[in-house]
């Protein structure tokens, strides 16, 4: 029945959750509530509404209150029922935030000595991540940081940027590598020496006669 209205149940947060791609989020338990939502939402007809409100109503265990409900553990794969948001982790504590103005306010209210001792701007002392949250500005920063393929920073700016740049830094790392190989070949196999040797000699080659 949840399942026809796109609803789901967090199955250890005990949280229902609109899982239409427009919302991603979770809604208060209330029967009367989530069935106000479905129809000014969503435009669901009274007869499913009415059987999903019954069923809510004679559920056990109850659920959870959203804002309420308990977190998520940090590094958690992404939940495709819930939005993800571009946000920052506080390097200090566990603030989480999406909002660059709020990590100076932060700084300022709970870290100004380790500010102060850095000397660097506020948003440096975050870790940009990807986070999501039970609801939509969620108070206290009840967010969690979801990871996907165990990389917790998220990249910072446009994909192709990121991409254009990490591109740069593999090349310049084999090129690096390159010149150390080149290196120990040299001191593996030096060239002889020739004081008399003048540079056009060097340039034509003629080293190579007298090897």
């Amino acid at each position: 029945l949840l399942c026809s209205v796109r609803l789901v149940i967090d199955p250890v947060a005990q949280v229902l959750v609109c899982a239409r791609p427009e919302c991603l989020i979770g809604l208060s338990p209330k029967p009367e509530q989530v069935s106000s939502h479905l129809k000014r939402k969503h435009d669901v007809p009274n007869d499913p509404r009415s059987r999903v409100a019954r069923l809510l109503r004679h559920r056990t265990p109850a659920l959870q209150n959203p804002p309420d409900a308990p977190l998520r553990t940090d590094r958690s794969r992404p939940d495709p029922y819930l939005r993800k948001f571009e946000g920052f982790a506080c390097k200090f504590c566990d603030y989480r935030t999406i909002s660059k103005q709020n990590t100076s306010r932060h700084i300022g209210d709970r870290h100004k000595q380790e500010g102060g001792q850095l000397s660097t701007r506020p948003v440096a002392m975050f870790l940009p991540v990807y986070l999501q949250a039970w609801i939509r500005n969620p108070p206290e920063g009840r967010y969690w940081v979801v990871c996907e393929d165990g990389n917790e920073p998220r990249p910072v700016g446009d994909r192709d940027a990121f991409v254009h740049l990490d591109g740069l830094l593999r090349r310049e790392q084999q090129h690096n590598q390159r010149l150390a190989n080149d290196a120990a070949m040299a001191t593996l196999n030096p060239k002889p020496a020739y004081p008399e040797l003048r540079p056009w000699l060097e340039r034509t080659g003629w080293e190579v006669t007298y090897q």
